[in-house]
Protein backbone atom coordinates (compact mmCIF):
# COMPACT_ATOMS: atom_id res chain seq x y z
CA UNK A 1 0.00 0.00 0.00
CA UNK A 2 2.70 2.64 1.11
CA UNK A 3 5.15 2.04 -1.95
CA UNK A 4 1.58 1.98 -4.67
CA UNK A 5 0.99 5.57 -2.92
CA UNK A 6 4.77 6.81 -3.12
CA UNK A 7 4.48 5.80 -6.70
CA UNK A 8 1.53 7.77 -7.45
CA UNK A 9 2.83 11.11 -5.32
CA UNK A 10 6.25 10.68 -7.68
CA UNK A 11 4.15 10.61 -10.67
CA UNK A 12 2.29 13.18 -9.59
CA UNK A 13 5.70 15.72 -8.76
CA UNK A 14 7.45 14.32 -11.76
CA UNK A 15 4.59 15.65 -13.98
CA UNK A 16 4.23 19.11 -12.13
CA UNK A 17 7.75 19.57 -11.98
CA UNK A 18 7.97 19.26 -15.84
CA UNK A 19 5.02 21.26 -16.60
CA UNK A 20 6.60 24.29 -14.40
CA UNK A 21 9.70 23.53 -15.88
CA UNK A 22 8.64 23.87 -19.49
CA UNK A 23 6.65 27.41 -18.37
CA UNK A 24 9.26 28.98 -16.72
CA UNK A 25 12.43 27.48 -17.92
CA UNK A 26 11.44 28.05 -21.52
CA UNK A 27 12.07 23.84 -22.49
CA UNK A 28 11.34 21.76 -24.96
CA UNK A 29 8.66 19.13 -24.68
CA UNK A 30 11.50 16.48 -24.24
CA UNK A 31 13.93 18.82 -21.96
CA UNK A 32 10.74 19.39 -19.52
CA UNK A 33 10.14 15.58 -20.14
CA UNK A 34 13.33 14.89 -18.79
CA UNK A 35 13.55 17.05 -15.47
CA UNK A 36 10.25 16.01 -14.85
CA UNK A 37 11.74 12.51 -15.34
CA UNK A 38 14.56 13.28 -12.57
CA UNK A 39 11.69 14.81 -9.76
CA UNK A 40 10.15 11.80 -9.83
CA UNK A 41 12.95 9.29 -9.77
CA UNK A 42 14.25 11.72 -7.10
CA UNK A 43 11.05 11.75 -4.91
CA UNK A 44 10.11 7.76 -5.41
CA UNK A 45 14.15 7.87 -4.12
CA UNK A 46 13.65 9.53 -1.26
CA UNK A 47 9.96 8.06 -0.51
CA UNK A 48 11.75 4.43 -0.45
CA UNK A 49 14.48 5.40 2.04
CA UNK A 50 12.37 7.21 4.07
CA UNK A 51 9.99 4.40 4.33
CA UNK A 52 13.12 1.82 4.87
CA UNK A 53 14.34 3.43 7.71
CA UNK A 54 10.37 3.84 9.23
CA UNK A 55 10.45 -0.09 8.90
CA UNK A 56 13.81 -0.66 10.95
CA UNK A 57 12.60 1.18 13.94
Amino acid sequence: MHVTLLTLIAALVGFAVGVYASHVGDLTFYEASGVGTVGAVTVFTAGMMILDYIREQ
